[in-house]
């Protein structure tokens, strides 16, 4: 049996099939609409819009071109991320002439999308309970989507 694990941008799906020598059974197909890498993006705005009001006082979240410029930039700090130790987060002028100048690293990363892990832990193992199947009995696990270049994945 094989599980693919689809943890996409906006969507994470489970599917767990079987291979026989003349056709496929699909064992347990799961997913969750709402669970996907713009989830680790929308925490990691979160935190960094949190310390830019409390450092000069100014909520970017309420601006729309601020909350999008932020968004942006976690993105781009959630991809190199997976490569890299450490990321820049640099936003001039974000908001009231105030620049956003940070370094993200992995390990406080992985802090902050905590809340996110445990929802797709969860997924993957509501999955395995209605298979009925144990973990043991997979041969393999392929993973697809944007999300899973995270290496917490």
């Amino acid at each position: 049996m094989v599980a693919f694990v689809d943890f996409g941008h906006c969507k994470t799906t489970v599917t767990i099939a079987k291979f026989y020598p003349d056709k496929v059974k699909i064992v347990c197909h799961h997913s969750d609409r709402n669970l996907g890498g713009r989830d680790f993006d929308y925490l990691i705005m979160q935190k960094i819009g949190a310390e830019f009001d409390e450092k000069f006082g100014c909520d970017s979240l309420e601006a729309p071109r601020c909350r999008l410029r932020m968004m942006e930039a976690a993105e781009k700090a959630r991809k190199l991320l997976t490569a890299d130790t450490e990321a820049g987060i640099n936003l001039d002028y974000l908001l009231e002439e105030e620049d956003l100048i940070r370094s993200l690293n992995r390990e406080e990363f992985e802090q902050i999308i905590e809340p996110v892990m445990t929802r797709f832990k969860k997924v993957l193992e509501e999955t395995l309970d209605k298979s009925g199947i144990d973990s043991d009995d997979l041969y393999s696990v392929e993973l697809i989507g944007d999300g899973t270049r995270t290496p917490c994945i």
